[in-house]
């Protein structure tokens, strides 16, 4: 038996399901896959070509969806859908499958409608075109700096006070594509470094951070930025970020992340946040 798919719209704060409802889903494609682009070069002699460079192309979603009924709420339905999809517009979708959910941002590319007589069913056919072509997942968070032992009560002697555990974790990116992470430290620390152990690269911030002061790390396509905030104000750190330093991504599978402070003193967490990136669902 086939899993139930449905897609959730949100644009702005209007928000619009398809699929299990009102509005049935008819037909959709390019949830799949994304296609791939090569540049190769021929060789001058022998056969075939070298590939130069791979790139995954942008994704372009289709789906066609109906209004159930034919009479009751089939004109409102018409005019919220053709407002909720007007052109150059921008939105996120969700697909859930199953227990499967993932969502991707996309863009208004083009939105038909068509019915030959007024019995017909209103029927839509919109197509999203989508930059990034991942399908992400729910947010996950791992947390480096953990607290192990202390003291609990009902206590039996001998007992020892509230230490740090090990300033590394073990994350594993289940995905099928590298992904970008934010990064939050929470201060006090000197020069704080974090660095992914499984590939070598790190991001060292020659600062110094103050109880209460959060550093914050994105690595992310056309975002990458050091933020200091501290209460409702914020500080481009970008200019202090040490010359070795490489936004890096996570890797597929297991990657370790560790990360060192020149302040001993360091006592709260640091965590990196991501989602893990998919090809299709």
């Amino acid at each position: 038996m086939a899993c139930k798919i449905q897609f959730f719209f949100q644009c702005g704060e209007d928000v619009l399901t398809i699929g299990d409802n009102q509005y049935g889903i008819v037909d959709y494609s390019d949830l799949e896959s994304p296609e791939y682009d090569y540049d190769t070069e021929k060789r001058l002699s022998g056969y075939g070509s070298t590939i130069r460079s791979r790139r995954i192309s942008e994704r372009e979603i289709t789906i066609t969806a109906e209004y159930k009924s034919r009479r009751e709420g089939k004109e409102e339905a018409r005019e919220f859908v053709t407002r909720f999809f007007r052109p150059y517009t921008s939105g996120n979708l969700t697909v859930r499958r199953g227990t499967l959910e993932r969502n991707i941002d996309y863009e208004i590319s083009e939105f038909r409608s068509k019915n030959t007589n007024i019995y017909d069913r209103f029927r839509f056919q919109l197509t999203l075109l989508c930059p990034d072509p991942a399908l992400l997942s729910e947010k996950r968070t791992g947390d480096i700096t953990t607290w192990v032992n202390g003291l609990r009560f009902p206590f039996k002697l001998p007992f020892s006070l509230r230490r740090h555990g090990d300033t590394y974790t073990i994350i594993e990116n289940k995905g099928d594509l590298e992904t970008p992470v934010l990064i939050r430290f929470y201060g006090p620390a000197l020069n704080p470094v974090i660095q992914n152990v499984s590939t070598g690269e790190h991001v060292k911030v020659r600062c110094s951070l103050k109880d209460g002061e959060i550093l914050e790390i994105n690595t992310d396509y056309g975002a990458k930025s050091v933020i200091l905030r501290r209460g409702g104000e914020s500080e481009n750190l970008n200019q202090v970020l040490d010359l070795s330093s490489r936004f890096f991504w996570l890797q597929l599978g297991e990657n370790v992340m560790s990360y060192k402070s020149d302040n001993t003193a360091q006592k709260n967490k640091v965590t990196v946040s991501y989602h893990e990136r998919y090809l299709g669902i």
